[in-house]
C-alpha cells in the first residue's frame, strides 16, 4: 500500500484518465441488457428509447440465489410443467439517468445515461401512456424525461410516473443507442431450460 501525497497525487490523476476513458468511448461499445431496478421508496429518471412496448409472456425465478427472468416456451414449457405462472410483461429501452460510482480496478470511475430495460405489467404500461396522451407527449423523443417512483410503504404497488420538465441537453438520449433486441436478450434453448427446472435444489419459485 502506497502513502504520502504523491501517492494520492497520482491516484486522483488515474481515476481523472479512467474516467476520461469511460465518457470519450461509452457510445462505442454494446451494452449488456440489465433490468432497471427502483427499489423501495427509490425514485430514477429516465428517457425511453422505444416508442411503444414490447410484450413477452415471462417467468419469474430465483436461480443461483439471484432473481431472474426467462421466457415461457409455450405448450412444452418446463417452467410452467414445474409450477412457475408465467406472466405477460411490458419492456421498454430506458436511458436511466442516475449516476453512481463504482471501482474499475482500483480506481474509481462513475457512470451516468446507462441503458437498461423497463419491464412493468401491461395495466403499468397503460398508465405510463395515458400519462403522456394527457400531456401531449410520446416516447423516444429528446428532453422527454420520465419519473419512475416506487411506494415506501407497499412492496406490491406498482410503479408510478411523473414527466418532468428537463434541459433536452442534459437528458439527451446518447448517440449511436438503440434499443435492445429483445428476442436477442431473452433467448434461450429448450434443453437449457429444462435443466433449469428440473434443478429443483437451485431453482425457487416465484
Amino acid at each position: 500500500m502506497s502513502k504520502g501525497w504523491a501517492a494520492v497525487a497520482a491516484y486522483a490523476e488515474e481515476a481523472q484518465k479512467r474516467q476520461k476513458e469511460y465518457d470519450e468511448n461509452k457510445g462505442n461499445f454494446k451494452p449488456r441488457a440489465f433490468p432497471l431496478i427502483v427499489k423501495m421508496g427509490e425514485e430514477a429518471d429516465v428517457t425511453f428509447v422505444d416508442v411503444e412496448p414490447d410484450m413477452r409472456t415471462l417467468h419469474t425465478l430465483q436461480l443461483n440465489e439471484k432473481w431472474t427472468t426467462r421466457p415461457c416456451l409455450g405448450d412444452n414449457c418446463p417452467y410452467c410443467a414445474k409450477g412457475n405462472k408465467s406472466k405477460t410483461r411490458c419492456l421498454f429501452t430506458v436511458v436511466d439517468h442516475r449516476s453512481y460510482t463504482r471501482e474499475k480496478d482500483g480506481v474509481p470511475v462513475t457512470y451516468r445515461d446507462q441503458l437498461r430495460y423497463f419491464e412493468c405489467s401491461p395495466t403499468t404500461a397503460d398508465n405510463l401512456n395515458r400519462m403522456l396522451t394527457r400531456k401531449k407527449k410520446k416516447l423516444g423523443t429528446d428532453g422527454i424525461v420520465v419519473n419512475i417512483s416506487k411506494s415506501k410503504v407497499d412492496k406490491k404497488s406498482p410503479p408510478m410516473f411523473d414527466l418532468l420538465d428537463r434541459d433536452p441537453e442534459s437528458h439527451r438520449i446518447p448517440e449511436n443507442v438503440e434499443p435492445f433486441d429483445f428476442d436477442e436478450v431473452f433467448a434461450l434453448d429448450s434443453a437449457t431450460a429444462f435443466k433449469e427446472a428440473v434443478s429443483g435444489n437451485q431453482v425457487k419459485y416465484s
